[in-house]
């Protein structure tokens, strides 16, 4: 039986699939608000300091990330999606 935090994250991660979010990275940012949430707090009305929600955006994986969701958008002209993927020097 799931706990009352289970069930908030999956009903979060509705939500967010609901309106059009990729699944994988709604259960990601769940688990990972879950993470930060002090033991006893309520996931309806705890804010994260913004400290713990820094990321490196210098740092390979985020930029193949950034890569990737460009990549994916329909809207972006093929030849700019092309430069992009080839990548420095190859």
């Amino acid at each position: 039986m799931p706990t009352d935090l289970e069930r908030w994250a999956n009903s979060q991660v509705a939500a967010a699939v609901a309106i059009g979010i990729n699944p994988l990275d709604a259960q990601r940012a769940a688990k990972a608000f879950l993470a930060l949430l002090p033991p006893g707090a309520d996931p309806n009305t705890y804010i994260v300091p913004g400290h713990q929600l820094e990321q490196d955006i210098t740092a390979p994986e985020m930029a193949q990330d950034a890569l990737s969701a460009f990549v994916a958008r329909e809207d972006v002209p093929s030849q700019f999606k092309l430069i992009l993927a080839a990548g420095e020097g190859e």
